[in-house]
């Protein structure tokens, strides 16, 4: 799993997606991968929808997995999905109230939504600008926007 991470990191992309696959297929945490995968590969690459399939996988794996609820919430939030993002931000701090990455990461939401040139449609807007595939998130502005 690290090995893809550096290796995406290096633009290798290709070789990064093999190795997040082997990751996937070899390990006894797969919530962790899953979400890593998710993060670190998928979002970073624009891959919304299949980025939400592995979160999701992530927390059926595992609902307590507090990088998963974390990591899932900052792409939510990014998207303008906001009452989503602050669902998986309040479990994960519940589940561990001291976790000083949710609670920063939680803090830079609250201040983006009381940013005054932030609109939540226009954000997801553009992400599936990016990723006409997503999915869910095209039916979320949908059901927004009418």
């Amino acid at each position: 799993m690290y090995l893809a991470i550096v290796l995406n990191r290096l633009e290798r992309r290709d070789d990064s997606e093999a190795h997040f696959g082997t990751a996937l297929g070899l390990t006894d945490h797969p919530a962790l991968v899953h979400s890593v995968f998710a993060e670190e590969f998928l979002w970073h690459n624009s891959r919304y929808g299949e980025a939400e399939h592995h979160f999701k996988a992530a927390l059926g794996n595992d609902p307590n997995c507090v990088y998963a609820l974390r990591s899932y919430a900052r792409m939510l939030a990014c998207h303008g999905r906001d009452f989503e993002a602050k669902v998986h931000f309040d479990e994960a701090l519940e589940i561990d109230p001291d976790d000083q990455h949710t609670k920063r990461s939680f803090d830079e939401f609250l201040l983006d939504l009381v940013a005054e040139d932030r609109d939540p449609d226009d954000c997801l807007r553009a992400a599936i600008a990016k990723d006409p595939n997503h999915t869910e998130g095209i039916q979320c502005l949908n059901s927004r926007c009418g």
